[in-house]
């Protein structure tokens, strides 16, 4: 026996606003996808949950309170927003039809626990360590303060940038020769934007292009006669060199880690010139600036973001941060990517260089919203130690038995505790929400109860390992992990969150299976960001779909929704034929390239699909009402014939490719098949039924697999819509229609009568009044049969029937 199930994994959004229309895409798309699943016999699970969103919430807080506000204060007022947001996150995802249960928030005890536990375990095994890092600052009367990015603003200006000219020399071989080409210059221009960071400089950037030429060269600083060695820098252009201060810009720290360079730091705890030459010693930085340019040769100006803080200028300086060497870590992830299924396969690659990179990673941030780091400091005068610890209890215990004191006594003897006050970058938190999301369910729970022993998750060390199998072959559980989401995550979520996991959990894939999809754009084609302020709330995209012809109105709650919300609380009610036109809208948008389709291109068309759903559902209902059916168990066995036949098959194709479709996460081609199947349904089912060629049998059959392929799209409007035979209640939509054999010959025979149908219409608009047809000579017989059936069809289009032959061709 085997059971399939399904587990989704699905980006948290952030609490910094309302669920956007990029959120509402992915969440109905997997919804859709889901839902197929379900009908087709698997079980599924899905959790919905909110990232706390870091220095993001953070900057909207600090606005909202004003900077005198405390820190208590500002996690206060933190929480209320988190909750107030949380709740419209929710009352969004059930507007959208999307019935996820609630995983919680990355701050919640689940997600806080896992956080602190993979912290310890990573800086017990010696990955994560305290280096200085570039980190906003401003200087202050009690000396310079660290800032997080989400405590400043950035304003654009004009800076000037400057050069000084560096002597060049050559590397000397092993035996004290130079073995380079003396015909290079003997001088370079060295570019940077703040002249006071000369001291701090660690090697010249070098273009790619010429890296060859100069690696065996080093440049020389005037005066002081330093010698600096030339790096690549992928992006310097024009030929220019620039000077790379990894204590001053995240770039330059990611370069000088990968070439092993040391970090300079040129300001102490004041703000003022540390380390550097006797001339600017002491200054503070602006005035050392202003001193060191003399020195230098200004030439133009670039636009720059400066941040500012309160009126005041801020600076990038050196701090300590918590620094997490992925250099044991990718490679994990590198295994991982060999053996994980990727849509499109083409991000492959893309992926492996995200990992391949193993840029040193800063988890720790100067803010006061996130989870603080879990390292405490237990000193006496100089006796200091550091430790990595879940709790300040465990801390204690640590040092305790390290020193051979109770736990108790430690105060006693003169010892602090202090917890580091930096709070773990956000990004850190949510690389483990596969870890944390993680759900056996109840397939696991009869897996135990059926088998002798329960389902093993422990023994593999594979990274491949996708199927978790019993002890037992009674029951196999096909378990499928999937990662849907955005590709402008890959770096800063997905590959993190590939490489960690894998790390921690045992050489496990977090996931078997990742598709991405792209970006939804502004009518701009610019990205949709809520920083950019060009997003549309995906309740604002719900509401702007109107009420369509042939549905009762419902943009009200009925008497027994308001009853059942009464009774259980709060329960936001939101039209379903709304929420049915923008899943549709939604889904029709997909797209695994770099954006996204157009949200609106579809409006249009899927108003005429439903509409026609509408009608066809209409006509069903009169034929039921008229012939007295109460059940499907009332119905006779389907009629047979080649138009019924045909008729069915070009059905089933349709229903066929909306299937492939789904599972291939194509959901504009799902929709466009959809679309396909109304007008099959519409145009050739019941125009065969209005003049007898099939009987009622299978127009209501047909009628019902059709509401099944709508089912995984539009839930909401199925369960609430007027139905024949009342097929909402009776559990018959909960299925997807089996179409594993469909006719290739009466398949075929569709095709013929469509391309009968179109022959005649040309006809028609040529103002033949007799003319011949030509057809596959399989069906001519058939067809020529079939005359009534295809006169009725070209009435129905243009009110007239011409005279015509059916000849082989």
């Amino acid at each position: 026996m085997s059971i399939r199930k399904v587990q989704l994994i699905t980006p948290p959004p952030n609490l910094t606003g309302d669920l956007h229309i990029g959120n509402a895409l992915n969440i109905v798309c997997s919804d859709i996808y889901l839902r197929y699943c379900e009908l087709n016999k698997c079980w599924v699970n899905a959790r919905f949950g909110s990232d706390h969103a870091g220095h993001g919430l953070e900057s909207i807080i600090n606005k909202q309170v004003g900077d005198n506000a405390t820190d208590e204060e500002k996690v206060q007022a933190a929480l209320k927003h988190c909750k107030t947001m949380r709740q419209n996150h929710l009352n969004t995802l059930q507007a959208l039809g999307v019935n996820w249960l609630d995983q919680g928030w990355t701050l919640g005890t689940q997600s806080r626990n896992m956080t602190l536990k993979a912290f310890v375990e990573l800086y017990q095994q010696g990955h994560i360590k305290e280096h200085l890092y570039p980190t906003l600052s401003v200087v202050t009367s009690d000396g310079l303060k660290f800032l997080d990015i989400a405590d400043v603003d950035f304003i654009t200006q004009n800076v000037t940038l400057y050069y000084i000219e560096l002597g060049l020399k050559s590397k000397m071989d092993e035996q004290g020769v130079n073995s380079v080409d003396n015909t290079l210059p003997t001088s370079i221009k060295a570019y940077c934007l703040q002249p006071t960071l000369l001291d701090a400089a660690v090697a010249v950037g070098v273009p790619e292009e010429l890296w060859e030429t100069y690696k065996d060269m080093v440049a020389v600083i005037p005066e002081t006669n330093r010698q600096l060695p030339f790096i690549p820098v992928k992006g310097i252009t024009d030929t220019k060199f620039e000077f790379v201060i990894p204590g001053y810009s995240e770039r330059d720290f990611q370069l000088a880690w990968e070439h092993g360079l040391e970090i300079i730091n040129v300001t102490d705890e004041y703000g003022r010139m540390t380390n550097c030459t006797a001339d600017i010693m002491g200054m503070d930085i602006e005035t050392a600036n202003k001193y060191m340019a003399n020195r230098f040769v200004a030439d133009g100006t670039i636009e720059c973001q400066i941040p500012m803080k309160g009126g005041s200028k801020a600076y990038v300086t050196p701090a300590p941060q918590w620094i997490l060497d992925m250099t044991a870590i990718t490679p994990y992830g590198l295994r991982a990517v060999e053996k994980l299924k990727i849509e499109p396969d083409t991000r492959r690659q893309l992926l492996v260089q995200r990992l391949q990179s193993k840029h040193p990673w800063c988890i720790s941030r100067n803010g006061w919203w996130g989870i603080q780091v879990p390292i405490w400091r237990i000193s006496r005068n100089k006796e200091v130690h550091t430790i990595a610890a879940m709790s300040q209890e465990d801390a204690i215990a640590k040092v305790a038995k390290q020193i051979g004191i109770s736990p108790t006594d430690l105060s006693a003897n003169g010892y602090t505790v202090e917890q580091d006050k930096r709070t773990l970058d956000t990004w850190f938190t949510s690389a483990l929400w596969p870890m944390w999301t993680a759900e056996n369910g109840v397939v696991d729970d009869i897996a135990s109860q059926l088998n002798a022993s329960s389902v093993d998750h422990q023994d593999t060390q594979q990274p491949d390992d996708g199927d978790l199998d019993t002890k037992d072959p009674v029951l196999q559980l096909d378990v499928t992990r999937l990662l849907y989401t955005g590709y402008d995550i890959l770096h800063s979520w997905v590959a993190r969150m590939l490489a960690l996991c894998t790390k921690l959990n045992e050489s496990r894939l977090p996931f078997d299976k990742l598709v991405l999809h792209g970006i939804i754009n502004d009518t701009k084609g610019k990205k949709m960001s809520k920083s950019w302020g060009n997003t549309v709330t995906a309740t604002q995209f719900i509401q702007s779909f109107e009420q369509l012809k042939g549905f009762p109105d419902m943009s009200k709650p009925s008497k027994t929704h308001t009853m059942l919300q009464s009774v259980f609380g709060d329960d936001i009610y939101y039209n379903p034929l709304a929420v049915a036109q923008a899943r549709l809208a939604l889904a029709s948008a997909a797209s695994k390239a770099n954006a996204c389709h157009d949200v609106e291109a579809y409006r249009g068309r899927i108003k005429s699909m439903l509409k026609k759903l509408a009608q066809l559902t209409k006509y069903v209902q009169m034929t039921v009402d008229q012939k007295g059916i109460k059940s499907l168990y009332d119905l006779d066995g389907p009629s047979k014939g080649f138009i019924t036949d045909a008729v069915v098959a070009g059905l089933g194709r349709c229903g066929s490719e909306v299937g492939t479709a789904i599972e291939a996460f194509e959901f504009r081609k799902a929709v466009e098949e959809l679309e396909k199947a109304v007008y099959t349904y519409s145009e050739y089912a019941i125009p065969a039924h209005r003049i007898m060629f099939c009987n009622d049998t299978v127009l209501i059959r047909q009628y019902v697999a059709l509401m099944q392929l709508f089912m995984p799209f539009l839930p909401q409007l199925l369960l609430q819509m007027s139905m024949p035979l009342k097929l909402n209640t009776t559990g018959d939509l909960f299925h997807w229609p089996d179409y594993k054999n469909v006719d290739p010959y009466a398949l075929q025979g569709f095709d013929a009568i469509e391309d009968a149908l179109r022959q005649l219409r040309r006809h028609v608009l040529e103002a033949n009044t007799a003319t011949i047809i030509t057809v596959n000579p399989c069906y001519k017989q058939h067809l020529t049969d079939a005359k009534e059936y295809l006169d009725h069809l070209l009435k129905l289009t243009y009110n007239s029937v011409i005279h015509y032959e059916i000849e082989a061709g």
